[in-house]
């Protein structure tokens, strides 16, 4: 009886881990950042993603809208981020934090904003979508 009951215990400490790193794993966020270069205001789309191990990401990506049209974007990978292990940061800080960056025509973003589409990227050789907000 002992090594059943050890055995439960032990699958039981294996599923509430499992479900807890779920439950804390940090979500990708996509969204429009302006900076200003030389005096003209630039509009970049930014995301954001964290994973366990450092990241290769890859340059494209599929917009898909809403109507089922889509258009092919182009990332360039900014940096990856290894994991800063600080609590006033926590979940993020104990993650590979990857930051891709792609400009935007001023036309577009209105176009985006109006019709939410879901962005298809690749991280890691993995297609993850992800959509505006």
């Amino acid at each position: 009886m002992n090594v059943k009951r050890i055995l439960i215990v032990l699958i039981s400490i294996i599923v509430i881990c499992g479900i807890a790193l779920f439950a804390i794993w940090p979500r990708p966020s996509i969204e429009f950042r302006e900076e200003s270069v030389l005096g003209h205001t630039v509009t970049n789309v930014v995301l954001n993603d964290w994973t366990l191990t450092s990241a290769q990401g890859g340059e494209n990506s599929t917009i898909t809208f809403p109507n089922g049209k889509s258009v092919q974007a182009h990332w360039q990978l900014v940096q990856t981020l290894p994991p800063a292990h600080r609590f006033d940061m926590f979940p993020e800080s104990f993650f590979y934090h990857t930051i891709y960056v792609a400009p935007v025509q001023p036309e577009l973003v209105d176009y985006i904003n109006a019709n939410k589409p879901t962005v298809t990227y690749y991280l890691n050789g993995e297609a993850k979508p992800i959509q505006f907000k």
